[in-house]
């Protein structure tokens, strides 16, 4: 499209190396993701252990992977497209409701491989003694250690000692507002907001997506 090329070049200091990408490099890069996600997905479902059935070239499939192939060449994070890879294999194995499977995937599109760790922390932390007695808490305030026989909140800034407070603190508030972790310091005693989280049975469920299927050899 010459004329919109044009207008493009026309943009000050980044119009030329806009073009230039738009033009090239752009198409390239996505060539190079959708291959290495293909690669990737060969290579899983062939350590697959369990008996997997042929699907049917329907109308879901199509929408499902179209949703999925235009997701992964959007995204530069190689575990990113790792992720995506796990939630196809799950599907094909597990047969779900393809309703539920692009729900993961747009769960996945909307988050960064930061927001699933941050939310994969949340999901395997012990269980918490009191006053979380029962529940997996992850915080981002000091605990007081009173006895050794205390489970306490897990400190997320001791696990991500490379994020700043205000980026943990920003990746937890996202998570709840989809419903994937709950703010468990509102509605208790001497809690304050956005300190104490534990994940919800939706964030349970999400993680069980993006991980690597237990159907692998090298499953991790």
């Amino acid at each position: 499209m010459y004329p919109l090329r044009a207008a493009i070049q026309g943009i000050p200091v980044i119009g030329s190396p806009l073009d230039t990408l738009l033009a090239g490099a752009g198409a390239k890069w996505q060539a190079e993701r959708l291959e290495a996600f293909i690669i990737d997905l060969t290579q899983q479902l062939e350590k697959i252990r369990k008996p997997v059935h042929e699907l049917t070239p329907d109308e879901p499939l199509y929408d499902f992977v179209k949703q999925v192939f235009d997701e992964i060449i959007r995204h530069r994070s190689e575990e990113k497209r790792k992720r995506f890879a796990n939630i196809v294999i799950k599907q094909v194995i597990e047969h779900h409701p393809w309703e539920e499977a692009e729900t993961a995937a747009r769960f996945m599109a909307d988050l960064t491989e930061q927001h699933v760790d941050v939310l994969a922390t949340a999901v395997d932390a012990p269980i918490c003694t009191e006053p979380f007695e029962g529940l997996r808490v992850v915080t981002l305030i000091d605990w007081n250690k009173k006895s050794t026989t205390q489970q306490l909140p897990l400190d997320l800034r001791e696990v991500f000692p490379n994020l700043s407070i205000i980026a943990l603190r920003m990746y937890c508030s996202e998570l709840i507002a989809r419903g994937l972790i709950h703010d468990e310091g509102i509605g208790r005693w001497d809690a304050h907001a956005c300190e104490h989280f534990r994940p919800t049975e939706l964030g349970d469920w999400f993680i069980s997506w993006v991980r690597k299927t237990a159907y692998s050899d090298d499953t991790v």
